[in-house]
């Protein structure tokens, strides 16, 4: 008698040859197809508007580019998304006297024209967006606090710290190589990787209209992302040698400041990270959702698989979320891949992706800038994942920028008391020092003498 599993598996086989026999790789092959002209622009959003009057030069010279947010507002359809997505009252489907106001645009347009304008400022670089709550602040103000008390004022002020305990060094092809071949299709919402990789999109929009990958959902209201635990803080102690007697102290202080952050605004945090082009593709890779990298086929074929889980739910009345079926499908596709092996079809694909570098960041950020239309249709779902091995050092020519909307009065008060707290924790912390420094010498004094007087016995 096979497993539920198995059998769900079983019951797909047919389904998964024939979608082998007429799918078409749509992986940065577009540019073989004709490329359909764009009409008018008729997004009614301002911003786009630098984008969409040039969309005709890009489509026929690759000589002109878009910055990657600008690119994605080039799309009507993305722009749409938002006016569906970030909109009051929410109206239920079948009420057609509702009217959902768009809201999106005068709360966060400003901020979106400051995303450009710095995508344009660093040209040498790529850039990508991470969406957290305020309470994340505190552990990574304190972390960046310490280590300037330790090292000295940072180079680059803008600089976020993003984990706190050392992590092995890497680049992201052996990551996914050794993932791929030891586990199969890499999961990112499991502990052991959560540690090596930050999801992220590559426009603050991404992923508009789905749930729990859209980068603006994380800023409007708080995820489900984990709030700072004790991990956080005994990881930063042993970073800078703190006793946890002196950081349990500070604890429950770190806690009211996160609390008093939260209450401050409605919104969380949008980070924008800045990563130059010569260090991109190798802390860094092309992804989908829960960190699948990004290769058509397989992407194909796990949708596929999960229309008929969402079907097989429905008739057992075990309702799952798309979040969930993406992820069981993903399971089942994973552990079929890895019994076969070199005889199945998908591993195969897998990993000669992952030997030709088909997850190769800069090429699809290069191909999209320069003709988002080529894309269009699936831009908006392009993510990546960055490697936190290559986010620890702040001399590495990464540069970051923080977007919230905490009132300036409340969050100069919480530097303030942050800076005392830190200033505070750190002079005890160098008085412990003095004291261990000091008894160690002085043991070191008395073994001294002790082998002195050793000595002279022996030679009496």
């Amino acid at each position: 008698m096979c497993t539920k599993n198995f059998c769900r598996f079983c019951s797909i086989v047919a389904m998964l040859l024939f979608s082998l026999l007429c799918f078409e790789s749509l992986a940065l092959t577009a540019d073989k197809a004709p490329v359909a002209k764009p009409t008018s622009p008729v997004a009614p959003n301002p911003l786009s508007q630098v984008a969409l009057s040039q969309i005709g030069k890009v489509i026929n010279s690759a000589q002109n580019t878009y910055t990657q947010t600008q690119a994605w507002f080039s799309n009507t359809g993305n722009v749409k998304k938002l006016d569906e997505n970030y909109c009051k009252p929410k109206c239920q489907k079948n009420d057609k006297e509702c009217q959902c106001k768009p809201y999106w645009n005068d709360r966060y347009e400003n901020m979106f024209r400051e995303c450009i304008a710095r995508e344009q400022m660093h040209p040498e670089t790529y850039f990508f967006y991470h969406g957290y709550t305020k309470a994340w602040m505190v552990p990574q103000d304190l972390y960046k606090l310490l280590y300037e008390k330790k090292y000295g004022p940072l180079k680059n002020q803008t600089f976020t710290f993003l984990r706190y305990a050392p992590i092995e060094k890497g680049t992201a092809k052996e990551l996914l190589k050794k993932y791929f071949e030891e586990k199969g299709l890499i999961n990112d919402n499991i502990t052991e990787t959560k540690a090596l990789l930050i999801s992220a999109n590559l426009v603050p929009t991404g992923n508009t209209g789905t749930d729990g990958e859209a980068t603006l959902s994380y800023l409007d209201k708080a995820q489900s992302h984990e709030l700072p635990g004790d991990w956080a803080y005994e990881q930063i102690s042993k970073a800078f040698g703190i006793t946890p007697e002196l950081m349990n102290h500070i604890k429950p202080l770190c806690s009211e400041l996160a609390t008093k952050l939260d209450h401050a605004s409605d919104q969380e945090v949008l980070l924008q990270i800045c990563i130059p082009k010569l260090l991109v593709d190798d802390m860094s890779y092309i992804a989908w959702r829960q960190g699948i990298p990004r290769q058509e086929q397989i992407i194909y074929t796990i949708n596929q698989m999960a229309e008929i889980i969402k079907k097989d739910d429905a008739k057992q009345k075990n309702f799952q979320t798309p979040f969930e079926r993406i992820k069981s499908a993903r399971a089942l596709l994973s552990d079929q891949m890895m019994r076969e092996k070199d005889t199945n079809y998908f591993y195969q694909v897998m990993k000669e992706s992952i030997e030709h570098d088909g997850f190769k960041t800069s090429t699809w950020i290069d191909q999209y800038t320069k003709a988002p239309a080529l894309l269009m249709g699936k831009d908006n779902e392009i993510q990546a994942r960055l490697l936190t091995n290559g986010l620890q050092d702040p001399n590495s020519g990464i540069i970051m920028y923080k977007y919230h909307f905490i009132p300036p009065a409340i969050y100069k008060d919480y530097q303030i008391k942050l800076q005392k707290i830190v200033d505070e924790l750190w002079a005890q912390k160098t008085q412990q020092d003095l004291v261990v420094q000091a008894l160690r010498n002085f043991n070191a004094e008395v073994k001294q003498l002790e082998n002195g007087i050793k000595k002279q016995v022996d030679i009496a």
